[in-house]
């Protein structure tokens, strides 16, 4: 069986027998099922001052909480830098003041599409981060396919055509052409090979002129970016790890215009060495829905070194609580991270100490389209609230 890879913009073939695996064991039902749910939108409801305040956090107090609807600016504080000092807006239909991230609409397959705020934070061995993410209103999690059938125009094929896939089933709409490829919206099944494989030809139809083509290959857009951590340097330009959570689109395995949680991450090493451990897209249940659009949710993760070299004992976990939930929900529960400390750095130079919030969108928005944080805590051990 192919493997799927995930590499910086794109999923291609089929997924490996690990994500199978996971979703047999349970997840299949969070990533096809909204997960939550709350009260309505109102504005009172989008105040940053709601459940996940630090009085409801027990007796352990952030290191650092910014609490942007409270009045706190981007200022520098305890140790925690932003890079940049963008201005804070309004959050539409709340009360709430927030950082926002605005992604511009692109066509398909425009890339990249960037809305990226870096941080330095106090170094820490362990961390528990939490911030408050205010979904967009029009937030739609875009799924597009790239597939490589070549002279689709000559042979008749149009945008909004309905195509059908190699095994006679599967359908999408063409939403654009190019000499040597079009990209099909919602392409179901667009994990699978059926829609093109670079190992044997896929022959994919158009149901309106009744024509078919072949396909050697296709590209999957997707894997949005929420956030990263990491100790000296970025992902493979560093010799810490890096944890990256993201987006993924629903659409991959499920029917839905929804986004799940993923969680992955980048081993400690060289960073000339080409075999460093990099897994990413570990599904953890569904994260943007259509139905909390407009409304918040709080998303926390922690992060543990391995206990020594080489142990894989690293531990790596999510959870999401939705506005008008009490209570956080375990999303990742990861104990055999390979999270190796980098001795060969000195001091505090070893600790994860960087970031950034937000980045990437690979998938792209068909119109404007913006986020924001409200709120953010640091924690140096685990808050009460979190189970």
């Amino acid at each position: 069986m192919p493997t799927m890879t995930t590499q910086h913009h794109s999923r291609t073939d089929r997924p490996n027998g690990a994500q199978l695996r996971l979703l047999a064991a349970g997840l299949l039902c969070s990533l096809l099922q909204a997960c939550g749910g709350g009260g309505g939108g109102t504005a009172a409801s989008g105040s940053s001052s709601g459940a996940s305040s630090s009085a409801n956090s027990g007796a352990v107090a952030p290191s650092v909480l910014y609490d942007f609807t409270a009045g706190d600016t981007l200022a520098a504080k305890n140790g925690w830098r932003f890079h940049e000092n963008w201005a804070l807006a309004a959050v539409p239909g709340s009360q709430a003041v927030g950082l926002p991230f605005a992604y511009q609409a692109t066509a398909d397959g425009v890339y990249p599409n960037n809305a990226e705020m870096r941080f330095d934070m106090p170094p820490q061995d362990a961390l528990w981060l939490r911030v408050r993410l205010h979904q967009p209103a029009n937030y739609e999690m875009r799924h597009n396919t790239q597939i490589a059938v070549a002279n689709a125009a000559a042979a008749g094929w149009k945008v909004g055509d309905t195509v059908v896939a190699h095994d006679g089933v599967s359908t999408g709409l063409i939403s654009s052409i190019a000499s040597n490829h079009v990209f099909v919206r919602w392409a179901e099944k667009s994990a699978y090979d059926i829609w093109g494989s670079s190992s044997a030809l896929r022959t994919i139809r158009n149901t309106v002129n009744n024509t078919t083509l072949p396909s050697t290959g296709k590209t999957v857009w997707g894997g949005d970016k929420i956030m990263a951590l990491w100790v000296d340097q970025y992902s493979q330009n560093g010799s810490g790890p890096t944890v990256i959570l993201g987006a993924l689109s629903d659409w991959t395995f499920g029917n839905s215009k929804d986004a799940v949680l993923t969680a992955g991450y980048r081993n400690s090493g060289s960073p000339s060495d080409t075999t460093r451990t990099n897994i990413g897209g570990i599904p953890g249940g569904k994260l943007f829905t259509q139905a909390h659009r407009g409304r918040y949710l709080d998303l926390a993760v922690h992060v543990r070194y391995a206990s020594q070299a080489g142990a894989k004992d690293g531990l790596l976990q999510t959870w999401v609580r939705y506005e008008g939930e009490s209570s956080f929900t375990l999303r990742h529960d990861i104990r055999n991270a390979d999270l190796d400390r980098p001795t060969n750095l000195a001091g505090d130079q070893q600790k994860w100490q960087r970031g950034y919030l937000m980045g990437y969108s690979n998938t792209g928005y068909d119109t404007p389209t913006t986020f924001h944080i409200s709120r953010l805590e640091l924690f140096a051990s685990k808050p009460a609230d979190l189970p």
